[in-house]
């Protein structure tokens, strides 16, 4: 797994957020540690195809800016087989740090982005599924969120 880091939303997005950028992160790294699964970094300053060879999973906690030239290289990873693992408002935001979601990234993950809250609490409610313990049982989750439909 590699977590991805992102410089322009640290430096953009991540001025008024940056406590919400980095616990993202730290959040992701801990995730990989807790659960043994090998993990490194990789930055969006040096994002490229040759720089993901080998890797299967690309991890994105909260990279909010993605330019057009990331997303394409990101496109490309996913179809020679690799897997993105996308959380908090991830593709969300422009190089202002403004809200706007590029039609290619919604594309890539399959869904259209609907909300992105300001709150950081939510109670989250998942639908029955057949052979998944307690999936009705509803959780509170803690930090930047993106509504999918």
């Amino acid at each position: 797994v590699v977590i991805y880091f992102s410089h322009k939303t640290r430096d953009s997005w991540g001025k008024s957020h940056y406590d919400a950028y980095f616990r993202s992160i730290y959040g992701a790294h801990r995730a990989c540690v807790t659960a043994h699964t090998a993990s490194g970094f990789r930055f969006d300053e040096n994002l490229s195809l040759d720089f993901l060879q080998g890797v299967q999973t690309v991890y994105l906690p909260h990279a909010a800016i993605l330019t057009s030239a990331e997303i394409a290289t990101l496109t490309e990873f996913v179809k020679a087989g690799g897997t993105l693992l996308v959380t908090g408002q991830t593709g969300t935001h422009d190089i202002a740090a403004q809200r706007s979601v590029l039609p290619e990234w919604e594309k890539l993950i399959g869904a259209r982005i609907k909300d992105v809250p300001a709150d950081k609490d939510f109670h989250v409610h998942l639908p029955h599924q057949e052979g998944m313990p307690h999936t009705e049982t509803p959780f509170l989750v803690y930090g930047p969120t993106t509504i999918y439909e």
